[in-house]
């Protein structure tokens, strides 16, 4: 999850890893998204 925040070559950091770049990003590219859903829904909550 790093690597995609800090947009590291992600072909090459999935290679490092041991699987391919679709399981890369199917992986921590969806739980990346929910808490980035998440904080949105909270700062929203906030602001209410």
């Amino acid at each position: 999850m790093r690597s995609i925040e800090a947009k590291i070559n992600q072909p090459l950091y999935a290679k490092a890893m041991g699987h391919t770049l679709k399981e890369h990003k199917q992986t921590y590219l969806r739980e990346l998204q929910g808490q980035t859903l998440r904080a949105a829904m909270a700062k929203l909550a906030e602001a209410s």
